[in-house]
């Protein structure tokens, strides 16, 4: 295949455990791989996604219909500011304040601050939990970040869906992990399916419910549910909101369901 070039506004880098970096404006698209992964990205709203100035959205895992809340996100795109609330045992509630350039940042347990050491610890927890729960949320646009290996893997495709191959060169916490991509025609991602580094085996989960986000560069398409056999992970309560006041990122009292009602 002939090579070209075609512009495009990537995201941040790695896995679900890799590390944010700055991804390309420009991408080269030297292979079928690489032309497939672009339709993707282009179907998917990855320009639109880097114009977006915030990011709302929970993480929870649904087993048996039961739905289990892990973590309450809001980013600050531009400038890595991040909010994090995890439900504890009982009613108790861990508010994580930090960025996600310095990894720093300040540890709540029902509004009291936590020490330096163990809110050290639950800064460098939350930032395990950023890097994982946006990936599922937002895998599709990060397809070109820097140190993806993509590939198509034609065995695995057929005349309704082709399967892009994604593997990782010395980035992330596990740059061991693979992807399979299953990408329908018109370029949305049908499922994906996964081999964690240090697992045995892989999994499999379609991606379901997709939603258009508005941008000020466009439209995202985002979907809130991923489903497996018996089990989901669901990335919902999904918002790009324009504007976030300063107090969310600063204040541990002001708890995102205030945000959410629109307070």
């Amino acid at each position: 295949m002939a090579c070209c070039a075609a512009a495009l506004v990537a995201g941040c880098a790695g896995g679900p455990a890799g590390s944010p970096q700055p991804g390309p404006e420009v991408v080269r698209l030297d292979t079928a791989a690489d032309s497939l992964a672009y339709r993707v990205s282009e179907a998917m709203g990855a320009r639109a996604w880097q114009s977006a100035p915030f990011v709302r959205f929970d993480f929870a895992i649904e087993s048996n219909g039961d739905r289990a809340l892990r973590r309450r996100h809001l980013w600050s795109k531009m400038d890595g500011r991040y909010r994090m609330e995890r439900p504890m045992s009982g009613d108790s509630t861990l508010v994580v304040l930090f960025n996600t350039q310095t990894q720093t940042g300040r540890a709540f347990i029902n509004g009291v601050e936590l020490a330096e050491e163990p809110a050290s610890r639950q800064v460098a927890s939350a930032y395990r939990g950023f890097i994982n729960d946006v990936y599922w949320l937002t895998m599709p646009m990060k397809l070109f970040d820097e140190g993806v290996v993509r590939g198509i893997d034609a065995d695995s495709s057929d005349g309704t869906m082709r399967v892009l191959t994604l593997a990782f060169e010395g980035v992330g916490l596990t740059p061991g992990d693979r992807y399979w991509v299953g990408v329908k025609e018109d370029g949305m991602v049908e499922e994906w399916t996964y081999l964690l580094q240090n697992a045995d085996s892989p999994s499999t989960y379609r991606w379901m419910e997709y939603a258009a986000f508005d941008a000020p560069a466009g439209s995202v398409k985002l979907a809130s549910r991923k489903q497996a056999q018996g089990r989901a992970i669901l990335t919902d309560h999904i918002a790009l909101p324009q504007a976030v006041d300063d107090g969310y990122f600063e204040d541990a009292s002001r708890m995102l369901d205030a945000l959410d009602s629109g307070e």
